[in-house]
């Protein structure tokens, strides 16, 4: 369930820096429950199931909008205090997270707002296959009148972008994890992404040994 409760949305100063990310929070609640209908064969899968939007007052009186949603269990990409203690766990993270990023991209919608608690993995022991759940859909827009190359380029962008927030928010965990990347991710995923200088020259070294072996 996700409540949008219009005194709990910051309001931006007039000429702030982040004035025209503000978002009314009637069109927020509407747009992020749209989208959801749009896609609903995708509900159950990359996103949790959508019950409808509903109006309440909330005990001070004040109008506000519900999102009823399915409960999905796991970690955020946030959730370092977990994923810190298994290494696997975060490669199944991020591969399964660029996929299905990627994924989202290639059905011609633009996620917009990629950021790690946008992101759940389910846990390995649960229903069903383990995945990661797209969540916080409220500034995802169609892009039906994207090329087939343009969408390509998005899905491309959209697991970059990913894949940056990822690593950002790994890096104190897990200071190994641009290496693996590099040796089990698309290049277009990490290329020219590093947050540590001699990691990138290792790997390059490494790959050119391999490459005149």
């Amino acid at each position: 369930m996700k409540i949008i409760q219009p005194s709990l949305c910051r309001v931006p100063p007039p000429n702030g820096d982040w004035f025209n990310d503000y978002y009314d929070p009637w069109h927020l609640a509407h747009n992020e429950a749209w989208v959801y209908q749009q896609l609903a064969q995708r509900q159950g899968l990359a996103i949790p199931y959508f019950f409808g939007l509903h109006s309440i007052i909330t005990p001070s009186n004040e109008p506000a909008w519900v999102l009823v949603l399915e409960f999905i269990p796991g970690m955020t990409v946030n959730h370092q205090a977990a994923m810190s203690k298994v290494i696997p766990t975060i490669h199944d993270f991020c591969t399964l997270g660029v996929a299905a990023v990627r994924d989202f991209a290639l059905g011609a919608w633009c996620l917009r707002d990629i950021r790690g608690p946008n992101f759940i993995l389910t846990p390995a022991s649960g229903p069903g296959a383990r995945c990661v759940v797209l969540i916080d859909l409220f500034e995802a827009r169609e892009a039906s009148e994207l090329t087939p190359e343009n969408v390509e380029e998005l899905a491309r962008i959209s697991a970059r972008d990913f894949y940056v927030e990822f690593l950002h928010a790994v890096w104190d965990v897990y200071p190994g994890f641009s290496k693996w990347a590099h040796r089990n991710l698309p290049r277009d995923v990490w290329g020219q992404v590093t947050l540590d200088d001699s990691d990138e020259e290792e790997e390059e070294e490494e790959e050119g040994e391999q490459s005149a072996v």
